[in-house]
């Protein structure tokens, strides 16, 4: 087994409620793996932020399939606003995160339809441990439990992001509500992404409202 080492990969491990044995968040779990996937890139400089805008950086070899996909769909577009990108394909990315930790053996996937139509599968952690260890980690970098200039750029990311989605196994709302500083400055530190999955999730639920 294979424990994930890129954004996307910890953030699904981060939706994972252990204790109840599921997943959680999935109405928007693409959203927040695309905006992993744009952060590792951002992270690497295969990204930049070009006036908001993501544009292509330095050439990158060796990507997984999930960072080459997403890397390949903007090299080939146009410049647009980093929340169109986390936007973009999200259900198809949240297929390919889960297949690589399949493949990987991180996760386990029993594909079941209901009535013999609907596809419901089931995915279960082979070792649970590996979420409540991150989990553990990444809660304690947004509550602030030590200074934010000891974190690295790689966990600073993570919790900006997790902390930017409506992920509530490892950070409640009234986690949120009680580090909001904390939460502010990781956002900060963490570059153009965090932002823009919040401003996605955000019109997601207008678009819903409305």
């Amino acid at each position: 087994m294979k424990p994930p080492e890129t954004l996307p990969g910890e953030l699904f491990l981060l939706a994972f409620d252990p204790r109840k044995g599921r997943l959680t968040n999935r109405s928007q779990l693409g959203y927040v793996l695309r905006a992993g996937a744009l952060n590792e890139l951002y992270l690497r400089g295969h990204l930049l932020d070009v006036d908001g805008k993501a544009q292509p950086g330095t050439n990158a070899a060796g990507l997984d399939s999930v960072l080459s996909g997403v890397l390949e769909q903007v090299s080939a577009s146009t410049p647009k606003k980093w929340h169109h990108w986390v936007r973009k394909d999200a259900r198809a990315t949240f297929h390919a995160v889960r297949d690589q930790l399949e493949t990987d053996r991180v996760i386990k996937i029993e594909r079941r339809k209901l009535l013999g139509i609907f596809p419901a599968d089931r995915i279960t952690l082979r070792q649970p441990q590996l979420a409540t260890r991150l989990a553990s980690k990444v809660g304690g970098i947004a509550r602030g439990r030590q200074p934010l200039s000891r974190v690295g750029a790689h966990d600073t990311a993570l919790a900006a992001i997790l902390a930017n989605s409506e992920i509530r196994v490892t950070l409640s709302g009234k986690d949120r509500r009680e580090h909001k500083k904390t939460i502010t400055q990781l956002t900060a530190s963490a570059g153009p992404v965090p932002a823009a999955l919040r401003k996605v999730i955000k019109d997601a639920h207008a678009a819903a409202s409305g």
